[in-house]
């Protein structure tokens, strides 16, 4: 399985070792030569300084001793590969009782007459089995986010706001891009947009894409909000356009290095507002 980019290397010393080379890239072959960059350690243990998402890496660990004859053993190499990208909410982890309410997490329009956002829906029928969260129409595990807008009278926007009670740093680990999945219903209206940090980033594909009433991925390219992101602490998703309303919900909020590769079954549901299509 994948590991976390902040892995602890573990190994069995050998008997006679005084200390340990650590050969450590993502060149296998550089690190069979032993050309690969080398720390030298006297635990059974390392910690790479920084690794990056979505790679393999490969790294072997030569036993030293000075004092003996054969000064160095060559070790075998091993090899594992890291996540390919970071969680930032995938709503799996919220429920119906306080304090793990979406719109606990989710700041939406409540009370706020400038803000049309609903997050979560209002008044479940426990006893039909319902929840605050989406749990039949999801992009990726059990649950999504219902958002509801309405941006009539004084409500001049709808959004949700998120902040973090640990500040996030979104540059470690080769990270440049956000990631979310959007489902969209007929007869919705407005301009999508995402903020991090206050500084906002319209949705640049299909207008109607919020209309349709399928997922949609949208990869963000991080540099376009224009800020020093090692210090992330808001993220909000809203709707502007005086008048505009409608219901939309999301799943699967993630950073990766680049915009991921959709499966066949995405392509092909991409594909049925075309006017020839081709089954994959």
């Amino acid at each position: 399985p994948d590991v976390a980019v902040d892995v602890t290397l573990g190994f069995r010393a050998g008997r006679e070792a005084d200390k340990h080379d650590v050969y450590l890239s993502t060149d296998e072959q550089a690190v069979i030569d032993g050309n690969a960059p080398v720390t030298t350690v006297t635990d059974a243990s390392y910690r790479p300084l920084s690794l990056d998402l979505g790679m393999t890496y490969y790294w072997k660990i030569n036993e030293v001793n000075e004092a003996e004859t054969t000064t160095t053993w060559q070790g075998d190499i091993w090899n594992f590969a890291t996540h390919e990208y970071f969680i930032v909410d995938d709503f799996e982890d919220y429920n119906d009782w306080p304090p793990d309410e979406i719109w606990s997490t989710w700041i939406d329009g409540y009370g706020v007459p400038t803000n049309g956002a609903t997050v979560g829906y209002p008044a479940p029928d426990w006893d039909q089995g319902e929840h605050y969260v989406e749990t039949a129409n999801v992009h990726g595990g059990e649950q999504a986010m219902p958002f509801f807008y309405d941006n009539t009278g004084a409500a001049a926007y709808s959004e949700g706001e998120r902040t973090f009670a640990v500040p996030q740093d979104w540059t470690k680990a080769g990270i440049q891009t956000l990631v979310l999945y959007f489902h969209g219903s007929p007869g919705n209206t407005g301009q999508l947009y995402v903020k991090v940090n206050g500084s906002k980033v319209v949705y640049d594909g299909d207008a109607v894409d919020i209309t349709r009433p399928r997922w949609k991925q949208w990869g963000i390219d991080l540099a376009s909000f224009g800020l020093n992101l090692q210090n992330v602490t808001t993220l909000a998703i809203g709707i502007d356009g005086s008048g505009a309303g409608g219901t939309l919900y999301f799943d699967d909020i993630g950073l990766y290095p680049s915009v991921p590769e959709q499966t066949a079954l995405e392509i092909w549901f991409e594909a049925e507002a075309a006017d020839s299509i081709t089954e994959p």
